[in-house]
């Protein structure tokens, strides 16, 4: 490959790589509403995001709190589950859903995330 070609794929790949400034925003939008309380507004700001970056493990489980909020403990417990398969590392996730699945009386399975 020249030097050239190899410069634009390059500069491709990192401009593929940055944030998508409307999505940073939702993001943003997303994480204050939930700080505000505001579970609602909150869950149209990471369902709008996921639109754009459905791999990404923060907005997942960002639209699981705004699903807890709202008291949609099946709908949390999805996104947090998906947050976790993306990155299984997210500490914030595991603890909500366990919380979750307390609440919908799935003891069970309550535990399970902590031993992966």
């Amino acid at each position: 490959m020249r030097p050239a070609a190899a410069a634009i794929v390059l500069i491709a790949a990192t401009a593929r790589a940055q944030i998508d400034p409307r999505g940073a925003l939702l993001e943003r939008t997303g994480w204050d509403a939930i700080a505000a309380g505001q579970g609602a507004a909150a869950a149209r700001a990471f369902r709008d995001a996921l639109a754009a970056d459905p791999k990404n493990a923060r907005l997942h489980l960002g639209a699981g709190m705004a699903a807890v909020l709202e008291r949609r403990d099946a709908d949390a417990k999805e996104s947090l589950e998906r947050a976790l398969e993306l990155d299984p590392k997210l500490a914030r996730a595991r603890a909500l859903l366990g919380q979750v699945l307390y609440r919908l009386g799935d003891l069970s399975e309550r535990f399970a995330p902590t031993r992966r």
